[in-house]
């Protein structure tokens, strides 16, 4: 007797879940885009000749004093932070915007043309008379980063929120120096640089006079549920497609995943879909 598919949700999940969200992920992203291009387009257009640009190479400039230990006054190593500068909308005495670029990998050699993200610094900085700095994350630059000659274990000690705040506050005591006087200096980020904002008022307020932290979580949690609670909520979000039995599904493929991570054998079998679904 010949069977028929399965066409339950039951039977779309058995055995494939990660197929399923590489896929779930796929469809979902285009629904959205198809929804909100227009809107996001508009505000694209609104923002694009204001952001700090790193399509073009020959605007990134170097700090190469930049102490690769901050907290150890015997090592002396020192690495090229990378950064921008854009005083379009400069004024006599306006103050400076610093965008504290995170883990996104925006300042690779030879990648793609890449547009910092801190918009909003941006709309406020032509509102403000404001000159604009972008800098680099320790580290994040990937292979580019010249403070360490591997990224072996040993090496990652000086890869430090503690670190790069130290950096921030170097850099700007270099910088402001080459600079015409600013009223004040504020500093942006979103998500981890957020974090790094509202971080480096609080331990540099003499540098830093006050920062704008979006998205910021500022407790660190090894078990961060609350983000779930985000993700949820984006789920079932008509604006971008999406529905409570969207949550659901969504919900039953993590279930499944974590259930195949609990034993060997599925950690296995979902490694093998994984390296196979991505080729």
């Amino acid at each position: 007797k010949t069977q028929r598919p399965n066409r339950s949700w039951k039977g779309m999940m058995q055995g494939r879940p990660m197929r399923w969200l590489q896929m779930f992920l796929l469809v979902a992203t285009a629904m959205a885009w198809t929804r909100e291009k227009w809107e996001v387009q508009k505000v694209w257009t609104e923002v694009t000749d204001l952001v700090l640009d790193l399509s073009d190479p020959k605007l990134i400039q170097k700090y190469c004093d930049q102490k690769l230990d901050h907290f150890d006054e015997e090592n002396t190593k020192t690495w090229c932070q990378r950064f921008l500068i854009n005083a379009t909308f400069q004024k006599p005495n306006g103050p400076a915007f610093i965008c504290i670029d995170g883990e996104d990998y925006p300042w690779l050699s030879g990648g793609r043309p890449y547009t910092m993200a801190c918009h909003n610094m941006a709309e406020l900085a032509k509102d403000f008379g404001a000159i604009m700095l972008a800098v680099e994350h320790r580290y994040y630059g990937g292979a580019d980063f010249d403070g360490v000659t591997s990224f072996d274990t040993e090496n990652l000690k000086y890869l430090s929120s503690r670190q790069a705040l130290a950096d921030l506050a170097g850099f700007w005591t270099w910088i402001s120096k080459e600079l015409e006087p600013v009223s004040s200096v504020v500093v942006f980020g979103g998500s981890y640089p957020g974090s790094l904002s509202a971080w480096a008022r609080k331990l540099y307020p003499e540098t830093f006079q006050a920062s704008v932290a979006s998205s910021a979580p500022l407790l660190a949690q090894a078990n961060f549920w609350g983000y779930n609670d985000v993700v949820a909520s984006a789920l079932t979000a008509p604006s971008v497609g999406g529905s409570p039995e969207c949550l659901s599904a969504y919900s039953k493929g993590h279930a499944e995943l974590g259930e195949m991570m609990a034993t060997p054998e599925g950690r296995r079998t979902t490694k093998r879909k994984s390296n196979r679904n991505l080729l």
